[in-house]
């Protein structure tokens, strides 16, 4: 099969959220600067960021700060409203907190429910107790006596790590590699890869979610378990159960509405477990074995199972208790103190990376597990600490950091690699480009796109160590030459003499960007309960395979008795017995 995978794409996906199909040319085309929902706090000994979501968090912080007659009102536990208000809000959590050590005020704030996370610098998390006894880095011969940590890989299956198993290799120390002939391809008609695979799908925001959706896409058979007594809380973000960011991660999928905490809900799940595949779950360490659907209780169902499970910083290890999202896993893998430039405080931004790109790897993973059951007829828990996504990530920078103590720290856009490099502005309000140059015949090209002009021609911007040494003073001669242009003339002049290049898109300029419509990108759906919506598509095609599904997620329950008919076995009137006796949840609208 021939595969036509676009990096591009793949990148704007996870980060880019759904938009109203009817959104006007600026809609959306505001950056939220330092204005969120998770600040960074300076402590008296570092930073830490504070993540507040559900309501009991709200109330639990609440009653830490002494019950504030001021915010006692309902209205604050509403996180929109918080969002409103962070001008008043986060000026009091930095006060509360600012006293404090990073590490009393992580651990009480863990206590609690609140999802408060150091920000560790590269040096510390090196070296960081809960990491090592993860084995997050394994001490390696990276060179000829050089003993060095390396980041020890993504996955764990059946608690072995997917790690290093090797350093890098010398120039020609390995034979040339020879590949296997390929297989004839096959005349079959067009399909989904994943069709005739069940997956129930335990998640929870944005990394279970979001890999159960990718499977959907691909022609598994999604069903997401769920409750209105634990409402996910991408469902109830806007006060009701639909929101145009649940639509897009639970796309695709049904719905299936059972209360896991109801005495009698566990053995129709553990019925569901037998006919199953793949299970998702990102909830916070221990949950689904309380409930009594750990993998130990689910593989003595079903052998066969694939059980891909994902939490903040893993499932094992000093602080595997801790609970958190994207920004926490930010804080704690060394990210958020690198996101910033080097003479500015931590910038709160708001994505909540790595979740989306956690929610592709927990896809990987679920389909290495089904290949490993293929081969051994046995199925495997596979495991995905969020935390360590950031961290290998950025795994070239702590190796650096290690041999080169005090060496690695925030570089705003700048990069080691290269210079000029990074985003340069444009002609009108707050338009951008990127550019990286990495080396002479790049910067030859640079200066060619520029239309030869005299300053390019000094000799001290001959040399790439010339160019670094320099860099802020040549970014500027660069800014005047692009300001002068829109992001896109300065993409088609640098690409057209061999710079890497390229236009900084708003998420609503992605609905209407030639390549990303070409490639079929931008994909309207109609959307219950939010209207007409447009997601991300696919990012990469391939030869023998159908487009992917790509529709509607399901109302809460929407599901429930056509599941409980045709995989249960359970005929109406039990179906009803069980839903006035609160195990199981229907749609309220006319789908229930």
């Amino acid at each position: 099969a021939m595969a036509n995978a676009s990096a591009n794409a793949h990148a704007a996906g996870p980060e880019r959220p759904p938009a109203e199909r009817e959104a006007g040319p600026e809609a959306r085309r505001v950056r939220s600067g330092e204005k969120g929902l998770y600040p960074a706090l300076r402590l008296r000994d570092g930073w830490v960021r504070l993540v507040l979501i559900a309501p009991r968090q709200w109330w639990s912080l609440f009653e830490w700060m002494g019950s504030p007659e001021a915010f006692a009102d309902p209205y604050w536990q509403h996180p929109f409203n918080r969002f409103a208000n962070t001008d008043v809000l986060n000026p009091m959590f930095q006060e509360f907190y600012g006293s404090m050590s990073t590490t009393d005020a992580s651990v009480e704030s863990q206590r609690r429910g609140l999802v408060v996370t150091p920000m560790l610098t590269p040096s510390e998390v090196i070296v960081d107790e809960h990491l090592r006894s993860r084995r997050t880095f394994v001490d390696v011969e990276i060179a000829p006596g050089v003993i060095a940590p390396m980041t020890n890989g993504l996955f764990e299956f059946d608690g072995v790590r997917a790690g290093f198993s090797r350093r890098a290799p010398a120039i020609g120390q390995n034979d040339p590699l020879t590949l296997s002939p390929a297989a004839a391809a096959g005349a079959a008609a067009p399909s989904r890869p994943l069709e005739g695979v069940r997956v129930l799908d335990f998640g929870h925001g944005g990394v279970g979610v979001q890999g159960g959706r990718l499977l959907a896409e691909y022609g598994a058979d999604v069903i997401k378990i769920e409750s209105r007594n634990y409402l996910d809380f991408m469902r109830a973000m806007s006060g009701g159960e639909m929101t145009p960011s649940f639509a897009s991660s639970s796309r695709s999928k049904r719905s299936f509405g059972v209360d896991l905490k109801h005495r009698d809900s566990v053995g129709l799940v553990k019925q569901l477990v037998a006919r199953a595949d793949v299970i998702i779950e990102n909830n916070s360490t221990g949950t689904m074995a309380t409930l009594g659907l750990g993998y130990e209780d689910l593989r003595a169902v079903n052998p066969g199972i694939v059980y891909v499970s994902s939490q903040l910083l893993g499932s094992r290890g000093t602080r595997a208790h801790w609970s958190g999202y994207g920004p926490s896993a930010q804080a704690y893998g060394g990210l958020s103190h690198l996101w910033r430039f080097a003479d500015s405080d931590p910038v709160p931004n708001m994505q909540n990376h790595p979740d989306l790109l956690a929610g592709y790897l927990v896809a990987f993973g679920a389909i290495a597990g089904l290949r490993q059951r293929a081969r051994t007829g046995c199925g495997v828990h596979c495991e995905l600490a969020q935390v360590e996504v950031i961290v290998n990530l950025l795994g070239d920078l702590f190796l650096a950091e290690a041999l080169a103590p005090g060496t690695v720290g925030p570089d705003g856009n700048d990069d080691q690699r290269g210079a000029p490099w990074g985003v340069f502005p444009c002609r009108g309000h707050e338009n951008w480009c990127v550019i990286c140059v990495r080396d002479d015949r790049e910067w030859e090209g640079l200066v060619a796109a520029m239309g030869d002009p005299p300053w390019a021609t000094d000799g001290r911007w001959s040399s790439a160590r010339d160019r670094l040494a320099a860099r802020d003073e040549l970014g500027a001669l660069v800014a005047a030459w692009t300001r002068s242009r829109s992001p896109d003339e300065v993409t088609a002049a640098c690409q057209h003499h061999g710079v890497p290049s390229g236009p900084m898109r708003y998420p609503v300029e992605l609905l209407t960007d030639p390549h990303f419509v070409s490639r079929d990108f931008p994909t309207p759906i109609e959307q219950p309960g939010a209207g007409s919506l447009i997601v991300d598509g696919s990012s990469f095609v391939a030869s023998g395979m159908a487009p992917p599904t790509i529709g509607p997620a399901p109302a809460l329950g929407e599901h429930t008795r056509v599941i409980a008919r045709d995989l249960l076995g359970l005929d109406d009137d039990e179906i009803e017995r069980l839903v006035v006796a609160g195990v199981l949840e229907v749609a309220t609208g006319p789908t229930g």
